[in-house]
């Protein structure tokens, strides 16, 4: 048998072994949409742009900061930025896993418990969660593992090592200021276990406060930096956002939901198998139900909103499986969670490669070297751009309004000034960097928008402005979804 520190050191091991498959698998591909655009808009940034003047972004600008100090050693070091930017993000998985390694060191479960607990999150968040690796959500599920695990300790009633609390709400505040939804995750595993404890002083423990102050403190900063944010961006992205907006029928159809069901079923019918209760669980399982909800709040239904559900659920189901005292059973949850991880990855890659057949087929041969693109969403942009080198120019998402005057959102004269504001904007941006090409989306967002009204050009043409600048390109290419366009 081996001893306990033979074992930590297999661990060690094991879990290096998934870091490097995990580096391989990231960083042979190009990242997710997402992704990509912070790592393009960082690379901007370093060269003097300015968020929400030159470029153009819903969110509030944490997932620029956060991304940015690898696109800046990636320049420093003249290496691609994407590889060192997944880099970045399995070294922060390492991290964050050697603080949970040492949060549960006075665990009376026993060092066999911390074990197989860390295998669980290296697995779950290397693989399990590719379909939404690197984004906000994922940054945010990550940050606020550590803080679950407190909780889950504090409901088997047992005592936090010192010197614990105050980096464990740091990491909870950072989390929950990537996306304002996030704050639903903490405050209802804390209410929690205030009714499981029934002592509802729990909820002015340290980590809970100095969490509330990094929250309070957030909008702050960004007031102080980008006060932009807040008198132009902030108040479009309310006027247009709802044109997203998927119905509850869709969200609730959709596969990633229902694969969230089937892993919460699997997880309560596990629990009445498992010989060592443990009141944690059901601590995994609350922040799991914060994910569904922040996941339904959104009201988009896009899978990654729902990756925080999906990864504690899945690590509630794991730590039942772990506990169960029929192999069979045990077993079979493991095999099927190996099989999604599969199917995950394969549909990853497959994601990728079209986002490449797409564009490569538009292209057809031709070499550009700085690109623009007037898209509704950054899926069709991106990963292609930054995979082929091809310098980004634009404000990126300067679209995204569109999709509220097509599907008949806004009012005659809301829809009038948000369509001279985008127009304006594209203008400045092809005046000003000289775009070589431009792929124009020109897929209709709403099946009620008339045939040829849709395209981007069409209604950008009536400002005066749009339409000089507009003037010096040619179209190239169609391929029924998107035109590509050059400079003369």
């Amino acid at each position: 048998m081996l001893s306990t520190k033979n074992k930590n050191l297999v661990v060690a091991i094991v879990c290096g072994i998934f870091f490097c498959f995990a580096l391989v698998f990231y960083g042979s591909q190009p990242l997710l949409s997402d992704v990509s655009y912070f790592v393009a808009a960082d690379q901007r940034i370093l060269q003097g742009a300015v968020p929400y003047v030159d470029i153009f972004e819903n969110n509030p600008p944490l997932a620029f900061w956060f991304t940015l100090p690898a696109v800046w050693l990636a320049r420093l070091l003249n290496q691609n930025a994407e590889t060192v930017f997944v880099v970045f993000v399995l070294l922060l998985n390492a991290a964050i896993l050697s603080f949970i390694w040492k949060l549960h060191r006075q665990d009376s479960r026993g060092s066999h418990y911390r074990q197989y607990l860390i295998l669980i999150l290296t697995v779950v968040f290397s693989f399990c969660l590719a379909f939404g690796f690197g984004q906000r959500e994922y940054f945010a599920t990550l940050l606020l593992l550590p803080y679950i695990c407190s909780v889950a300790l504090r409901s088997n009633r047992q005592v936090l090592p010192q010197g614990f609390k105050i980096p464990l709400g740091l990491l909870a505040g950072i989390g929950v200021c990537f996306k304002p939804y996030f704050i639903l995750i903490p405050a209802l595993v804390e209410i929690f276990l205030a009714v499981q404890c029934k002592n509802w002083r729990l909820l002015f423990q340290t980590e809970v406060l100095v969490a509330v102050g990094v929250v309070v403190l957030y909008p702050v900063i960004v007031w102080w930096f980008y006060p932009t944010y807040f008198t132009e961006i902030l108040p479009l992205t309310l006027l247009t956002y709802s044109a997203y907006q998927a119905s509850y029928a869709a969200i609730i159809m959709s596969s990633t939901f229902l694969i969230f069901v089937g892993a919460a079923i699997l997880t309560l019918t596990a629990s009445f198998w498992t010989a060592a209760r443990d009141r944690g669980i059901l601590v995994w399982m609350a922040a799991a139900l914060a994910g569904v909800v922040i996941h339904f709040v959104q009201h988009m239904g896009w899978p990654y909103h729902l990756l925080p559900g999906l990864a504690f659920i899945t690590i509630a189901l794991l730590l039942y499986a772990m506990q169960m005292q029929i192999p069979v059973l045990k077993m079979g949850i493991c095999f099927i969670v190996l099989l999604c991880i599969g199917a995950g990855l394969t549909n990853y890659r497959q994601t990728q490669d079209k986002s490449f057949t797409r564009f490569d087929t538009l292209l057809n041969g031709v070499q550009p070297r700085r690109m623009m693109m007037l898209t509704y969403e950054l899926g069709a942009a991106f990963p292609f751009m930054p995979a082929h080198n091809i310098e980004w120019v634009g404000h990126y998402q300067s679209l995204w309004p569109m999709a509220a005057i097509e599907k008949h959102k806004l009012s005659d004269s809301e829809g009038q000034t948000v369509l001279k504001k985008m127009a304006l904007t594209i203008a400045l941006d092809i005046l000003e960097q000289k775009p070589d090409f431009v792929i124009v989306d020109h897929r209709p967002f709403s099946d009620r928008s008339e045939k040829g009204d849709h395209s981007p050009i069409v209604q950008l043409s009536s400002i005066v402005e749009f339409k000089s600048a507009w003037s010096y390109y040619r179209q190239l290419n169609d391929d029924g979804a998107f035109q590509l366009w050059q400079r003369q």
